[in-house]
C-alpha cells in the first residue's frame, strides 16, 4: 500500500522494535482505524512476553500433579551463562492460559476486521 512502502524496508528483529513498528503501522491511515484493538492488543502481547519467550525456549519438566519446571539460560556478567528454574504450578498455568487464550481472541478480532475491510492486498502463496 502506498501509505506503507517507505516502512516496508524498515521491519526490525528485535521483539520491542517490532511492537513500536507495529504500533506505528497502526497510527497511519488506513490501518488507524484498527489502533484501538492494535494497541491493546500489543499492550497484552508485551505483558506476557516474558512467559511466551520462555514456553517457546525454554525446557520443562512437567509434574502433572504440580506443575512446570521451566529451565532455561540467561546472560550474567561478562561471558558468565546462568540456568535459571522458574516454577509454575497447575492453578497459575490454567490462569496463564485463559488470559492467553483472550489475547488470541483479540488476535483474531483484529485479523478479522482488518480482512472485512479489504484494506489490504491478497497474501499470495507462493511455492
Amino acid at each position: 500500500m502506498p501509505e506503507y512502502v517507505g516502512m516496508r524496508e524498515k521491519l526490525p528483529f528485535t521483539f520491542g522494535k517490532r511492537v513500536s513498528y507495529l504500533r506505528e503501522i497502526f497510527a497511519r491511515a488506513p490501518l488507524d482505524k484498527y489502533q484501538p484493538y492494535a494497541s491493546q492488543f500489543l499492550r497484552r502481547l508485551e505483558e506476557n512476553y516474558e512467559l511466551r519467550n520462555l514456553v517457546a525456549h525454554a525446557r520443562m519438566q512437567v509434574l502433572p500433579d504440580w506443575g512446570v519446571t521451566f529451565i532455561h539460560f540467561e546472560r550474567g556478567t561478562g561471558n558468565q551463562l546462568l540456568e535459571v528454574k522458574k516454577r509454575i504450578l497447575v492453578t497459575e498455568l490454567e490462569r496463564v492460559a485463559w488470559r492467553l487464550c483472550r489475547l488470541s481472541r483479540l488476535a483474531q478480532l483484529l485479523l478479522e476486521r482488518v480482512e472485512r475491510d479489504e484494506i489490504l492486498p491478497p497474501i499470495v502463496a507462493v511455492s
